[in-house]
């Protein structure tokens, strides 16, 4: 049996970091996807992972979910695939199959050898617990996604030492999402009770608007970044303006969400542009490297224009910046990073999340 699933890109549009403390996010998948294909046939557990010119050969099924997330000998290239494989089987009980999984990818920046920080490791997990899945024969529709989304969200927060799982969540929704509850604590239960008060739900933007992505031209490690900024939410002596600037965040995306319930652009943009001045503030006070060289020229192009609110995305560093713009300025925009020397990677936030393809028959997860 042969099974092909495909997972979107993300970006954070806002509520980076104090999504990591259960606080609101709004995320938006991009239109660049990642693909899994998966075989299984008789045999006696055995997992293949091919990513790229990277391999890996090992045990299919674990000792349990948590002995899926004991990773040692996993090369870093399939880590992901690997976590979230194992775990699928667990939890679907295919002891008596092997499973060869190959992945490919259209989420890297063309002109540029640095990751523009579109998820991929996300999109890896997503589409590779889909296509389990579908090989077990268990209907991939909505009535399985909450399982498989905390099946993905254990996976990935295993195979990388931690994070808030948003990416995931953005992988499997797709569109434009606004997550609230994501509890970054609970890791090693994925069960859907293990996902707690996770909310999740659809944002639909003013029709003045869209969201567009470029690469900063440098990659960034969010573990570190993520890492010091829980440390900074759990000293005495910092956890009172953590607690704020998450408070002064959570601001931010329930004006985003107002305004795009009531079709105000103006509105959006002006929350935009709260949350990407929070992003600076964090730097300066919290000790993390949220601007970049690439960043700054990707956000500073056509300043003062009206219509138009560029922040960097996710923890910041380099990777990507997300741009809210009328429709009307989108190509100028474009123009405008290309001439700075800037990769524009597409529009985010109305691409559908996870999809399968079984046997050239398809279904919309």
């Amino acid at each position: 049996m042969e099974v092909v699933a495909s997972a979107p890109g993300k970006v954070f549009v806002l509520g980076e970091y104090a999504v990591t403390l259960g606080a609101p996010a709004i995320v938006a998948a991009s239109e660049r996807r990642l693909s899994c294909r998966a075989r299984s046939r008789a045999g006696r557990g055995r997992l293949t992972v091919t990513a790229g010119a990277t391999r890996f050969e090992g045990d299919l099924h674990t000792d349990g979910v948590r002995g899926a997330f004991a990773l040692d000998g996993v090369p870093p290239g399939c880590r992901f695939v690997v976590a979230a494989a194992r775990s699928s089987a667990v939890t679907l009980d295919l002891r008596s199959r092997d499973v060869d999984l190959e992945t490919w990818s259209e989420l890297e920046a063309a002109g540029s050898r640095a990751k523009p920080g579109l998820g991929g490791s996300a999109a890896a997990v997503a589409s590779t617990v889909a296509a389990m899945f579908a090989l077990a024969g268990c209907e991939t529709g909505a009535a399985t996604r909450r399982q498989r989304l905390a099946l993905g969200i254990a996976a990935h927060r295993a195979a990388q030492g931690g994070g808030s799982g948003g990416d995931v969540v953005a992988a499997t929704y797709g569109g434009l999402s606004c997550i609230r509850g994501l509890d970054a604590s609970a890791a090693s239960n994925p069960t859907v009770d293990s996902l707690g008060d996770l909310d999740v739900r659809t944002v639909e933007l003013p029709s003045a608007l869209s969201i567009d992505v470029v690469a900063s031209g440098s990659s960034a490690s969010t573990g570190p970044r993520v890492a010091r900024f829980l440390e900074r939410a759990r000293s005495p002596r910092t956890s009172r303006l953590v607690e704020a600037w998450v408070d002064g965040t959570g601001a931010a995306v329930e004006g985003f969400l107002a305004a795009c319930g009531r079709g105000d652009a103006e509105g959006a943009l002006r929350a935009v542009a709260l949350a990407r001045e929070l992003l600076g503030r964090l730097g300066a006070s919290a000790g993390i490297p949220v601007w970049s060289a690439g960043l700054r020229r990707a956000c500073g192009v056509l300043a003062g224009r009206s219509g138009l609110e560029i922040k960097p995305s996710g923890a910041g560093g380099g990777d990507c910046a997300v741009a809210l713009v009328r429709s009307g300025l989108r190509d100028e925009l474009r123009a405008a990073w290309l001439e700075r020397g800037l990769e524009p990677i597409g529009s985010a936030g109305a691409a559908p999340g996870v999809s399968v393809s079984i046997e050239r028959e398809a279904a919309r997860v």
